[in-house]
């Protein structure tokens, strides 16, 4: 027997679907693990290479209008290094740490009671990256086995925290936005989503964890 009791924000706002953010919310990542590791494969400062999320092709990676081979060589462009695929695939996933295995537990016992959803700025490169790890060490093939819907940004081709993407899930899952929770990392993602009318979740790692609010 399930109990059917949905989370709420603290204004008491009932949220029967729940929307989380991938990075930084349910996988631990740590940005600057790639940057350290761009660095020593071209052999150059780490902080030359810190400007790289804001590059355009980057956010085009994203959104699906770069694909996988052009983005590496912009990357052999920006490192100023022909390397081979896969030492540039190694450096780029070296910001992804892993899923613990209690926010799995957390999110199979959270699907018996509510709609879970999953949105995700991302790449093809890091997705076969986590399907790795999600085989490895939690013995599931995607991520689908966790949520009842998953938009990754460069299949949607929208990417936060432009309110189009929020709109996109929102109507392709069917969703009302006041009776979605979303849980983010990002202030300014928040932000967009609450231009939809999405209730928000703050998530701080180290500071305020996915388990935290459930506690």
């Amino acid at each position: 027997t399930v109990n059917f009791t949905f989370v709420k924000n603290p204004s008491g706002i009932h949220a029967p679907n729940l929307l989380f953010d991938l990075g930084g919310v349910i996988m631990d990542i740590d940005l600057d693990r790639t940057v350290r590791a761009f660095a020593a494969l071209a052999c150059r400062n780490a902080d030359e290479l810190r400007q790289f999320w804001d590059l355009p092709w980057f956010k085009a990676h994203e959104t699906g209008r770069c694909d996988d081979a052009r983005f590496r060589n912009h990357l052999r462009e920006l490192l100023q290094a022909d390397l081979p695929d896969a030492d540039l695939d190694q450096a780029w996933n070296a910001l992804l740490i892993g899923i613990p295995a209690d926010r799995i537990a957390l999110l199979r016992r959270l699907r018996q009671c509510h709609g879970l959803y999953l949105l995700s700025n991302t790449n093809g490169i890091h997705v076969a990256a986590i399907r790795q790890h999600l085989r490895e060490k939690h013995n599931i093939s995607d991520l689908t086995e966790l949520f009842d819907g998953v938009y990754y940004s460069h299949e949607v081709g929208k990417r936060k925290p432009d309110p189009a993407v929020y709109t996109y899930v929102l109507a392709d899952a069917g969703l009302a936005a006041h009776e979605t929770m979303f849980f983010e990392d990002s202030p300014t993602n928040l932000a967009g989503a609450a231009q939809v009318g999405l209730q928000t979740v703050h998530i701080r790692p180290r500071q305020f964890a996915l388990t935290d609010h459930f506690k």
